[in-house]
């Protein structure tokens, strides 16, 4: 708790609307307005720029990594429609390219210019494939993006404001090809006819369960969908007064239950357990110290760590104790601009 926050100056020319670390934590993506995507590298404990391209014709709102076994690929969102599957060449940052970095930054600092800017992007992504099967769907926006866990292979959930969730699913030979993509499933949801968006979903990452996600709505209700045999709503969390902004799905090492937490625009975030046995929610604990919206949650590796950030301009790190219905802020930092995600 007592490391030094590490910040990355933003260089993009207008609003950021998504970041992203990679599985390793090394590397963060971020998108934004400006149509742009870029991959910042933690050296040193400075975060370096180290790619950046133009990547849609609109306002890039969302970027995922997949898990490393697929390689160094992210999927990005965009309102111009579309979603396109990116990939790092595996050879693009080679010992020879982190030399050549090592004396830019030697030069540059010398030098007294701005490192970040200087050095050099050796090798651009490469766009695989560009999912376009959403502009089907009339006036439906992309409002959230996420890879499937690991072990049900390369799948992207999509959810529009429609009340529609996509699965799209990389073709299979030997192994996953980058380069072709299929609607997999399509499942609508009920929702009331004026409050017809899906804002966020987050995958069970429990390899041990049947395959399993919930979803965040504008009626501000939480939905959980199993994939068993075929799509199905197994259970709902109703206890927000207005949208859910943010739903986040715990590790559960280890544990007989499973935790989701969800953020709202009412403020609060709800932590629930649910009974791996029985698949019966139980409300643990309601946290408000945002008091403002809540916009993004995460949980930490063993799943007894939440991160929050909302409106008030703070990062809040909430741990269970003992009982599990107890839960204290641990840490709270104050950055300089308002954190959405």
């Amino acid at each position: 708790w007592k490391k030094k926050m590490v910040s990355i100056i933003n260089t993009h020319q207008s609003y950021v609307h998504d970041t992203k670390f990679d599985y390793y934590g090394q590397r963060v993506a971020t998108c934004g307005s400006d149509m742009k995507i870029k991959v910042w590298l933690l050296r040193e404990n400075k975060w370096e720029s180290q790619y950046e391209w133009k990547g849609h014709n609109g306002q890039i709102t969302n970027v995922e990594w997949a898990h490393p076994s697929y390689g160094q690929v992210i999927a990005t969102a965009s309102r111009d429609g579309t979603i396109k599957i990116w990939e790092e060449p595996a050879k693009s940052y080679t010992q020879a390219s982190e030399r050549n970095l090592r004396k830019q930054r030697e030069a540059t600092a010398s030098s007294g210019a701005s490192t970040t800017k200087s050095l050099k992007k050796n090798v651009m992504w490469i766009s695989r494939h560009t999912i376009s099967e959403i502009q089907k769907y009339p006036n439906a926006i992309i409002n959230d993006i996420k890879f499937a866990p690991q072990h049900l292979g390369l799948q992207l959930s999509v959810v529009l404001s429609k009340a529609k969730i996509l699965l799209f699913k990389a073709a299979e030979a030997n192994a996953p090809k980058l380069e072709t993509w299929k609607l997999h499933i399509e499942i609508p949801v009920q929702l009331p006819e004026k409050k017809q968006s899906i804002n966020c979903i987050s995958w069970c990452p429990s390899r041990f369960d049947d395959p399993m996600f919930v979803i965040g709505c504008e009626d501000g209700k939480g939905r959980v969908y199993s994939l068993k045999d075929k799509p199905k709503l197994i259970f709902e969390l109703e206890n927000h007064s207005s949208q859910i902004h943010a739903v986040a799905w715990a590790p559960c090492l280890g544990k007989s239950y499973h935790l989701i937490a969800t953020g709202s625009k009412d403020g609060t975030i709800n932590i629930w357990k649910i009974d791996r046995k029985e698949n019966t929610p139980v409300l643990l604990v309601t946290l408000d110290d945002h008091k403002q919206e809540v916009w993004s949650l995460s949980w930490n590796v063993t799943g007894t760590i939440l991160a929050s950030s909302g409106d008030d301009g703070k990062v809040r790190m909430y741990k269970s104790g003992i009982p599990s219905k107890s839960w204290t802020c641990v840490k709270e930092m104050a950055v300089q601009h308002h954190v959405h995600a």
